[in-house]
């Protein structure tokens, strides 16, 4: 295989998501992933002529996937400490919020993150912000398999908290049928970016890189599609108020 051909197998990825509404979701009717980051991976690959394709796949099947097997991208991936020599990076594509949440009729009040020791606090198994809040606390914390079921068990008071990203904490409890929870205490931000395979070519990953910086304003028109919910105003007033 001549070099030329080779560059060109090298620029032929696979890419994984998941099944996160807003930002990713299976469109029925179109038969393909869809929402606000696929269109942003999708504008990212036109710009740099990279052929690729896209699936949706569980999570913790995604990201051992895209460990193991070359010219494989995961998104949208928590960008943290702990997994930054995993993958080679692009990003961010969009900025993530981290917030403990409770029922929506709880009384319950946190003012420092320490306040949770008091607290059964429910995750996503193997999610960042779960995996973090553990760390931070020096706790383990329970886990579900989806936030939906995360959901479920605060609303039937397995537990008095939960750990999700601002986005996810919405529409998981609105798939279950649940009231939208309140924000007891926002956390951090973090990056959500595109995680590759360390052996994915270092100048596709530069290109892949120099295009997402080239499409901010894009990707802020897609965005405020979706930050316009009454859980973002929440949030917002949870900052203010700790």
């Amino acid at each position: 295989m001549t070099q030329t051909l080779q560059a060109k197998a090298q620029e032929n990825l696979t890419l994984y998501t998941e099944n996160n509404p807003p930002f990713t979701f299976f469109d029925t009717e179109a038969g393909k992933p869809a929402g606000p980051a696929v269109e942003i991976i999708n504008a990212i690959m036109q710009r740099t002529e990279t052929t690729y394709s896209l699936q949706i796949l569980p999570w913790r099947r995604a990201f051992r996937t895209t460990l193991k097997e070359p010219n494989t991208c995961l998104f949208l991936t928590y960008r943290t400490p702990e997994r930054e020599k995993l993958f080679s990076w692009v990003g961010p594509l969009v900025t993530g919020e981290w917030a403990i949440f409770k029922r929506n009729d709880s009384d319950i009040k946190i003012t420092a993150l320490s306040d949770l020791h008091n607290y059964a606090v429910v995750g996503m198994a193997s999610s960042a912000d779960a995996l973090a809040l553990q760390a931070a606390l020096e706790k383990t914390i329970l886990q579900t398999a989806s936030g939906e079921l995360a959901a479920q068990m605060l609303y039937r008071g397995r537990a008095d908290l939960w750990i999700s990203d601002i986005f996810g904490g919405v529409t998981s409890a609105k798939a279950m049928g649940l009231p939208t929870p309140k924000v007891a205490f926002f956390w951090k931000t973090s990056d959500l970016s595109l995680a590759c395979s360390p052996k994915t070519s270092p100048a596709l990953i530069d290109r892949l890189n120099e295009a997402n910086l080239s499409l901010e304003n894009f990707k802020q028109d897609l965005l405020a599609k979706v930050s316009g919910t009454p859980l973002t105003n929440a949030a917002d007033e949870s900052r203010t108020n700790n």
